[in-house]
């Protein structure tokens, strides 16, 4: 996390950190894994290919569907307030 946070355009660092949440036991770790991938492979692809599109629609998805339980997390450690799930 401290070189994704360093550098996090490195998509080393944030594929190795992928990596280590496919290994956790944990749907949600894993999803958060995919959604490392698909964005760092939709980031590799020139904004007018199709593909492009198809993984950024997906990685929405994802963090459409995980993203309270992702901020839950992330918020006490920088001072907020968790994440309300909309109604």
């Amino acid at each position: 996390l401290r070189a994704i946070a360093a550098d996090p355009a490195d998509d080393t660092a944030r594929l190795g950190y992928a990596d280590f949440l496919e290994e956790a036991d944990d749907p949600s770790a894993r999803a958060r894994a995919e959604f490392v991938r698909t964005q760092v492979r939709a980031h590799a692809l020139h904004p007018n290919d199709p593909r492009r599109h198809e993984l950024e629609a997906r990685a929405a998805e994802l963090f459409a569907e995980n993203w309270v339980g992702w901020w839950a997390a992330v918020c006490p450690a920088v001072g907020l307030p968790p994440p309300l799930p909309p109604p």
